[in-house]
């Protein structure tokens, strides 16, 4: 094990955006238009809480199933990935939530 195996997602903007994208992670319907609006989601709202807080949970059940195939994976490693992917803009990307804050 090594420390980076102790880490878990960075619960930012395109990671969530990654996890819809590939049916990992679904919003309410509400939430899911105020982001595909590109309405702003208050810092600290409810809203912004659960994207984060699901978006980390999400990664951890994605690492523990890809440890069954790839024994080193760890959540930090699959954050990383979803990460660069959605530096990519493809033409069917969805928008990431937006939220004015210091913490992404």
């Amino acid at each position: 094990m090594t420390d980076q195996d102790k880490l878990t997602a960075f619960a930012d903007y395109k990671v969530p955006q990654g996890l819809k994208k590939f049916g990992i992670l679904e919003y309410s319907p509400e939430l899911a238009t105020k982001v595909d609006s590109m309405i702003e989601i208050p810092k600290g709202s409810d809203e912004e809480t659960e994207i984060r807080a699901n978006c980390i949970w999400a990664i951890e059940l994605v690492n523990k199933e890809a440890k069954k195939k790839f024994p080193k994976s760890n959540a930090a490693s699959i954050d990383k990935i979803l990460w660069f992917r959605g530096q990519k803009k493809l033409s069917d990307d969805k928008p990431y939530h937006r939220t004015k804050t210091i913490w992404y």
